[in-house]
């Protein structure tokens, strides 16, 4: 994922020709040869072209290994939607300590609190990882697993404060993209249902907003009254601070 976000992060700048005495400083720091750098120098401006159309080239590149990216990825899935349900998780009482008094002082490891901290970064697998497996995704599940990647919004993280619209992509993709044993153009009611939710998105996020202050907030005044809960509690509270700071992001990205 990093490897394509960088792919467009370089294609959204407007002087690409910055990239050449770059890469002759980052080759000469590797204590690359001179005879290396000077045919990758020529190769270097080629490449930067071949990657004009990155969803062009890219999908041939991961082509090996496309079928065991779109299975990893699936098998998220369902945990991710209970992550993005704030419904679920106030009914759980997953970022709660009080709900369960039982178990006020027991400690807290769970597959699913790590899942949530990790969220932002599956977010972009999914968008990004699906994109360039078109050819896998008649496995079970993944179609589904597009539509939830598309409905988290508008705006996709690339590289810090960098950002792309690129539904876009997925709209071209499921409008042209076919092989002997899949046609993406049959599945374009996904692109559209996940389009759809991406518009309305805002209430979702509003409401995980409001259940992110609530739970802090008690978190908060418990673990200031009790420190001796913060170790037995420390996962829950990390889930809890990458929930919400994922949430600020989403807001300062879609602010506009």
């Amino acid at each position: 994922v990093r490897y394509i976000q960088l792919i467009l992060y370089v294609k959204s700048l407007d002087e690409k020709a910055q990239f050449l005495p770059i890469f002759l400083v980052c080759s000469s720091l590797n204590g690359v040869g001179v005879d290396i750098i000077q045919d990758s120098y020529k190769n270097f401006p080629q490449y930067l072209s071949n990657y004009s159309r990155p969803f062009k080239v890219l999908p041939n590149e991961l082509k090996p290994i496309g079928s065991k990216i779109v299975q990893c990825l699936v098998s998220f899935h369902m945990d991710y939607i209970k992550i993005r349900s704030p419904e679920v998780l106030r009914k759980d009482g997953t970022l709660s300590i009080t709900l369960h008094s039982e178990k006020f002082a027991r400690p807290i490891h769970t597959k699913f609190l790590n899942e949530m901290m990790m969220a932002s970064k599956i977010y972009t697998w999914f968008f990004f990882g699906l994109l360039c497996s078109p050819e896998d995704l008649g496995i079970d599940g993944a179609l589904e697993t597009v539509k939830t990647a598309l409905s988290e919004g508008f705006m996709i993280p690339l590289f810090r404060d960098k950002t792309a619209r690129l539904l876009v992509h997925y709209e071209e993709l499921f409008s042209s993209f076919k092989t002997k044993t899949l046609k993406l153009s049959k599945h374009k009611g996904i692109v559209k249902d996940g389009i759809a939710k991406a518009v309305d998105s805002g209430s979702t996020h509003r409401a995980r907003r409001t259940l992110l202050r609530q739970e802090l907030h008690t978190l908060y005044y418990l673990l200031k009254d009790s420190p001796v809960l913060i170790a037995p509690k420390l996962q829950l509270l990390f889930a809890a601070l990458a929930y919400a700071k994922e949430e600020i992001f989403w807001f300062f990205r879609h602010l506009n």
